[in-house]
């Protein structure tokens, strides 16, 4: 089976999330959306296909690396995640930001989310 990622998704955990948006936007990327009460999470572009994420979250340390892969089928990712016996750090759900995934646990703590769009 072959497995494509329709796109590769930074997350770079920030301890201050405004800082970081107006770090990014000074050197070249738009803060296009935003999201929680207040704000923990921001999607930053540049041009169409280069995009990061930034997370400000309670209990995880400044500069922690994560990786969001935006999918077909989450649901085969997740297959593939279990058969592999890698550890589910948070199950597949419906999110209220528009994507349905899960997150897995990789080596030395990094997490990996695997997500696609809801329709």
């Amino acid at each position: 089976m072959k497995r494509q990622f329709q796109y590769v998704v930074p997350v770079l955990h920030v301890s201050d999330l405004v800082s970081a948006i107006e770090f990014f936007q000074a050197i070249g990327f738009e803060c296009e959306w935003k999201w929680g009460d207040p704000p923990c999470y921001a999607g930053c572009y540049s041009g169409t296909d280069q995009v990061i994420h930034l997370q400000q979250r309670e209990g995880v340390a400044p500069g922690a690396t994560e990786l969001y892969l935006q999918v077909e089928s989450a649901e085969q990712f997740l297959e593939v995640c279990k058969s592999a016996g890698h550890t589910i750090l948070v199950p597949l759900a419906d999110q209220q930001y528009g994507m349905r995934d899960f997150t897995v646990e990789g080596p030395d703590g990094i997490r990996v989310t695997f997500g696609q769009e809801l329709d």
